[in-house]
């Protein structure tokens, strides 16, 4: 076995699809990857199924990764052990995976029921707050594309309707706020 590299943490969010790789020269290869749940004091096979595929292969994938009960796998690490029979086995190096939770979007309004000639601001807050360069701050109402870049925009007696806003958070994680209607 040759090369075997070093296997990059890798950062993904709630939901989000990852993968870890190794690529060694030689071979035939056998690929065996673990996981552990405990920053290395213990280890487990992982199987494919449920949130993994290519558990016998070069590439593990993970896709739906969580961080709520049952498993919050914010933390795992994980290594493949590679075997070249009859030459022996190595194991790589542990790599890390953080999973970042969805921002929290909430919009809020200054008036809810408006009469001619009132207006109303709607207003957005992200938990943690929206990347820097990243487009941000998609309005929409009654589901089709409403103006506004910022995380403000403000309605009248001509645009009533149900408001909400999706945003990227600083660790590029996408959500969208509550609905808000606006008569």
């Amino acid at each position: 076995i040759t090369g075997l590299g070093t296997m990059a943490d890798r950062q993904v969010c709630v939901g989000g699809t990852t993968s870890f790789s190794v690529n060694p020269g030689g071979g035939p290869l056998t690929y065996v990857w673990s996981e552990s749940r405990d920053n290395g004091l213990t280890w487990a096979v992982v199987n494919n199924g449920g949130v993994y595929s290519g558990a016998t292969t070069n590439t593990l994938t993970l896709t739906g990764v969580t961080r709520t009960a049952p498993v919050d796998m914010n933390n795992f690490l994980y290594r493949c052990a590679v075997t070249a029979a009859p030459c022996g086995s190595q194991t790589t190096n542990n790599a890390r995976l953080t999973v970042f939770g969805l921002p929290v979007v909430t919009i809020s309004a200054t008036d809810l029921a408006l009469l001619p000639n009132q207006t109303s601001t709607i207003t957005a807050t992200s938990v943690p707050g929206p990347h820097a360069t990243t487009p941000n701050w998609v309005w929409t109402r009654n589901g089709s594309s409403y103006p506004g870049v910022t995380n403000s925009v403000v309605s009248d007696i001509d645009r009533l309707g149900v408001f909400q806003v999706s945003v990227t958070d600083v660790n590029g994680c996408r959500n969208s706020s509550n609905q808000l209607l606006i008569e």
